[in-house]
């Protein structure tokens, strides 16, 4: 069933997990006292979501040539990330729950939350976003019929609308703007899902691992 579905809308397996994830999103303010529980169900679900739509996920193809520039341009990313957040003065669109688990959630279920927040983090989001943003967004904003275009293609408009969607969909959109525009040239030039994958999993991963060592729980 899901396989006819994916063969008459091609754009549905990009989708669903970034829909479903921006749905559940909006409820975890609502319900603060069980924002962890809420967060473990949302990736619980995206997961589900990526794992059944699995036609995104054969355009990550490993090549070794890509790694290591990848990882290297995710540390800039996450160096420039940190740096405008600390040091620009500009207003964020929004806020997130700065959230310490350590004071919220009681016992051990703390070290599991902060387990999930990070599987989340450095490993949902990644592929959901740049499967939903770079691979198919880009695409499809260039032309409906995406698929005819190899991954990385795109035209001005399309980067110009995506870029700005993207940096807007984030609450510190002024890093997200630098990240945004730099994944999208990237990634026209590597033409390589993977590639932009392992930059936006080296950012994620090395904030996350910056949140819970400076206890900077602002960026969860």
């Amino acid at each position: 069933m899901l396989a006819n579905l994916e063969k008459k809308y091609a754009w549905l397996p990009y989708v669903v997990p970034m829909v479903l994830f921006m749905l559940i999103t909006q409820f975890e303010g609502e319900f603060k006292d069980f924002y962890w529980a809420v967060y473990i169900g949302k990736i619980v679900v995206v997961t589900i979501a990526l794992l059944m739509f699995k036609t995104p996920l054969k355009e990550i193809t490993y090549d070794k040539k890509w790694l290591i520039p990848s990882v290297i341009w995710g540390l800039i990313m996450l160096f420039l990330w940190i740096v405008i957040e600390e040091h620009a003065n500009y207003g964020h669109v929004g806020d997130r729950i700065e959230f310490n688990p350590f004071e919220k959630i009681p016992g051990g279920m703390a070290y599991l939350w902060v387990a999930v927040r990070m599987f989340g983090l450095a490993i949902v989001v990644p592929v959901m976003e740049e499967i939903f943003w770079r691979s198919f967004a880009m695409r499809y904003a260039t032309d409906k019929d995406f698929k005819q275009f190899p991954v990385g293609y795109f035209s001005w408009g399309a980067m110009a609308m995506v870029t700005g969607v993207f940096t807007m969909a984030h609450p510190e959109w002024l890093p997200a703007l630098v990240f945004g525009t730099f994944i999208g040239f990237y990634i026209n030039w590597t033409k390589s899902l993977f590639s932009a994958i392992m930059v936006h999993l080296t950012t994620n991963l090395g904030l996350g691992v910056y949140i819970l060592v400076m206890k900077a729980y602002k960026y969860w």
